[in-house]
Order: structure tokens, then sequence, then C-alpha cells
């Protein structure tokens, strides 16, 4: 009797369950590049990848499912941002934009640039999305860019950049602000 058989499973005669052999790659083998491990995911964080990803996180039974989505997510790390920016921009829902900004606090942490280079997108809507999510992480880098967004041709993103900066406990949160006065 195998194994499988004792646990309740059936699997068809001839088919192996031993794990294929991993071997190192030889001398010469990029880690990097079309084969490597940031081509995978480069790949894997692309929009249609990630919106599948996001579906299974908003539409989650339970708590469980729901926090293994989000952890795919979060182990894409950088690769993920400009795909859940470009979701964002597009989502209707207010507690799916809310979710969505809720995993980029989490993923922009260690990737501000990502989040700073969309700043100046012409949609004024991801615009203060953005300046939302770079409020909630706090990182005094992005009191250089809030200068900027604070005379965004759009009122909205302004009063967002106002909000944010009240956030902030430094002095160059407040001469940004006394800029504008």
């Amino acid at each position: 009797r195998s194994p499988s058989a004792s646990a309740g499973c059936s699997r068809p005669a001839g088919v192996s369950i031993r794990p294929p052999r991993w071997r190192r790659p030889g001398p010469g083998v990029p880690l990097t590049g079309s084969t490597g491990a940031a081509a995978v995911l480069t790949k894997v964080g692309r929009t249609e990848s990630v919106q599948h990803l996001l579906t299974a996180l908003l539409m989650a039974e339970t708590q469980e499912k729901s926090d293994y989505a989000r952890a795919c997510l979060n182990s894409l790390n950088g690769f993920a941002i400009s795909s859940l920016l470009e979701i964002l921009a597009e989502e209707t829902n207010m507690r799916n934009r809310k979710r969505i900004c809720a995993i980029l606090v989490d993923l922009g942490k260690s990737n501000l640039d990502a989040l700073f280079e969309r700043l100046t997108d012409n949609r004024w809507y991801l615009a203060r999305n953005i300046v939302f999510v770079l409020g909630q992480i706090r990182d005094p880098r992005a009191l250089g860019y809030f200068r900027e967004t604070i005379n965004h041709r759009d009122p909205r993103v302004r009063y967002e950049t106002v909000k944010v900066l009240g956030l902030f406990q430094e002095k160059r949160a407040v001469d940004i602000l006394t800029q504008v006065l």
C-alpha cells in the first residue's frame, strides 16, 4: 500500500510524488536579467497578475484568504507598486481604493521613489491618493515633493497635501504650509 493511499488520496499509477531536483546554476548563468529572479518578479508584478492577487484580496471570504493574498502582494515588494497605482487610478469603489492605499503604504515604505515618480501624473485623483499614501508613511523625504503638490493645479490635491503636512511634526512641513499663505 502506498503512503498516499493510507492518507486517503489516490494517485494514478506511475506518477511520481518526488519533487524535482533543483541545481545551483553553473558559472556564467545570470541571476538577474531575463532569466533571473528580478525578471520573474517583474513579470509577476505586471498589472494582470497583480489584478488577480488584488481581486483575491478584495473578494476573500475569510480573513485567512485575505491575509494570504495580501502576503503575496507584499512579497512582490516594489515590483507591484506601478501596477497597483494603475489599478488604483481605475478603481471606482471607495472601499477598494482604501484597501489598495493600505497595501501601497506597506509596500511604499521601502520603495518611496516609485511613489514619488507618479506624483506628477496628470490624473488628479491618483496624485491625491499618492499624497495620502505618503502621508501615512510619514517619511520626511516626501516633504520635498509636497512643495510641488501644494501648488498642484487641482484644489483636491492641494487640500490633501495640507492635511498630510499637518501630520508631520517638522519645521519643514510648517515652512511649506506658510509658503501658500
